[in-house]
Formats: structure tokens, C-alpha cells, sequence
């Protein structure tokens, strides 16, 4: 396996590639540097964990805790998408995405008390998307979810959250909602 983390990326890398335990697997935890697979190197699905969503209060409105407590097993099975337009472009939402704008599926999320957040892990299985991610070109993931606003404490608040996708973006409106490991299977030699 190899495990993509976000400290210490040298040495954690070249402490596991020497460990005969994990001599088909890599941990990796830095995006800061850029890893030195290949695009063959890999086995497709990828597994990637982060933050998913954090409740706050965003230009749009209030994400209150109590709406992600109340849904955040709702993410799982969600699928990953290359873009947000995917999911909401035409038709009956989500019915009519590109196949092709598929690249993964959220399966697992776990609320993260101590910061309000949920957390998540995901599969990536589309190959140019998956090396992306190992070599640390895309880093952040944004949920997409249908909401109705409610006025509370004078403040626009989201309620009856609806979740919908996950996709891997550059600039993520939840500052939080990074990919902190990527872990993935190497191919045989």
C-alpha cells in the first residue's frame, strides 16, 4: 500500500519503501512535494480521506452544525465528480451527468466533534484523476448539496440539507475540505 500523508514526506516515503512489511505499498503525507510515481506505478481504486465539510458561516449562508449531524451518513455512497456542473447541469438532477465526469464514490463519513465537521473516505477509479491526486495536483474536494434558507438569529441558515455529490476542486469555499492521504496500491513488478 502506499499511504500519501501531509507531514514529513521524505522521510515517512523512504522509511516505508525500506520496510519489507510494506514493500508493494507507499504511505505518502505531503502535497508540498511532488512524489516520483509514475502513471503505471498505481492500482486503481485509490483511496483518498479528508475533510469533507466543516458548519460555519460562508458567503452564502449559515452551515450549522446540528443540519451536518443530521445527514452526514446521507454523503455515503455519493458519487465524486470532476466538476460541480456534472451533477447539476440538465435535466432531473444527477440523472443526466456525463458518465465520464464520474471518477469516484464516497464510503465512509464520520462527524469530527471536536471540530463540527465531517470527515470522509472515498474511492477514486479514473486513472488520470487518481494520478492527479497522487502527485498532489488536486488537493480539495467540495460538497454539493440542496438546501432550503431559513432566517435565524437574522442570518440566511441552511435546513433540510440534501446531499448530493463530492468534487475534486482547486479552491474548495471550506478551506478545510482537503484530501489529507491518499493511499494506493502499487503495481506488481
Amino acid at each position: 500500500m502506499v499511504y500519501i500523508d501531509t507531514s514529513n514526506y521524505r522521510e515517512r516515503l523512504n522509511k516505508i519503501k525500506g520496510n519489507s512489511t510494506y514493500s508493494n505499498s507507499v504511505v505518502i503525507s505531503s502535497f508540498k512535494l511532488t512524489s516520483t510515481y509514475q502513471d503505471d506505478d498505481f492500482q486503481l481504486p485509490i483511496r483518498i480521506e479528508g475533510r469533507l465539510i466543516t458548519a460555519d458561516e460562508y458567503k452564502d449562508g449559515v452551515l450549522p452544525w446540528n443540519e451536518l449531524q443530521r445527514v452526514f451518513k446521507e454523503f455515503e455512497g455519493v458519487n465524486i465528480y470532476k466538476y460541480h456542473n456534472a451533477h447539476w447541469r440538465v435535466g432531473e438532477v444527477g440523472k443526466n451527468a456525463p458518465i465520464d465526469a464520474i471518477v469516484g464514490r464516497v464510503v465512509k463519513t464520520v462527524l469530527n466533534m471536536k471540530d463540527q465537521a465531517i470527515d470522509f473516505v472515498g474511492e477514486i477509479m479514473d486513472r488520470d484523476v487518481a494520478f492527479k491526486v497522487i502527485q498532489g495536483l488536486i488537493h480539495s474536494v467540495s460538497v454539493g448539496f440542496k438546501n432550503n434558507i431559513a432566517i435565524i438569529n437574522g442570518k440566511p441558515t441552511k435546513v433540510d440539507i440534501e446531499p448530493r455529490e463530492l468534487t475534486m476542486v482547486q479552491n474548495p469555499k471550506d478551506k478545510n475540505a482537503k484530501i489529507k492521504k491518499v493511499i494506493f496500491k502499487k503495481k506488481k513488478e
